[in-house]
């Protein structure tokens, strides 16, 4: 349900800014899909740090293990995605992924990475309502899978303007988990003029 990632996210886009809240830890119901490792159970801070809990272990579902029908060869992957609040009052989603279809030959496919990424329409069916193409990836995090958290390293790190470590995320203001439907080669490396990196094909568990 690609829609349901979007339009949440731009529901919390939408009301962030008017409405601060306290950066107090999120809770979540058991149960919520099939895939425990995809059932988020709580998300929040740990020092610098940033974290989606679930009730099973974190990344050890993948996209290979989810039914998905690949019109287009590049497979899928699994994503972790927060959409913060940071200290100017900006809202970022940040998502860790594994897209091990596209790194599986070079032996990197299970080190999951983090980065901010961006939705936008996808160009292909532009009348869907909301965005659901990620169709851009900037500024990398480290990330790392541990037992039942996923991880987003340096979240909470004040920088200057434009550096790589400016990010000082003050609220999570949602976590979700989906699945991507790769649309290009690497997406970490696309074309030049790739309009849509990925598409949200479905949406296992949000809490906020």
């Amino acid at each position: 349900m690609s829609a349901l990632l979007a339009g949440s996210l731009v529901a919390v886009a939408m009301v962030s800014s008017a409405t601060p809240a306290l950066a107090a830890a999120g809770k979540d119901a058991k149960s919520d899909t099939q895939y425990a490792d995809l059932d988020i159970k709580a998300f929040g801070f740990s020092g610098k740090k940033a974290y989606i809990e679930v009730y099973g272990n974190a990344g050890e579902t993948h996209g290979d293990d989810v039914p998905f029908v690949d019109d287009d060869g590049h497979g899928s992957a699994i994503a972790y995605v927060i959409t913060i609040r940071t200290d100017t009052n900006e809202v970022q989603n940040w998502a860790i992924d594994s897209h091990e279809a596209q790194h599986g030959d070079s032996g990197v496919g299970v080190d999951w990475h983090g980065h901010r990424v961006h939705l936008g329409d996808n160009p292909d069916t532009t009348d869907v309502e909301p965005a659901n193409c990620v169709n851009e990836v900037d500024q990398v995090v480290h990330a790392t899978m541990k037992n039942k958290k996923a991880i987003f390293e340096d979240m909470k790190v004040r920088g200057n303007s434009g550096e790589l470590e400016n990010v000082n995320a003050v609220e999570i203001l949602s976590a979700q988990t989906v699945l991507l439907d790769v649309e290009v080669a690497d997406p970490d490396n696309p074309p030049a003029g790739t309009l849509c990196l990925a598409l949200v094909a479905d949406t296992f568990d949000t809490a906020n």
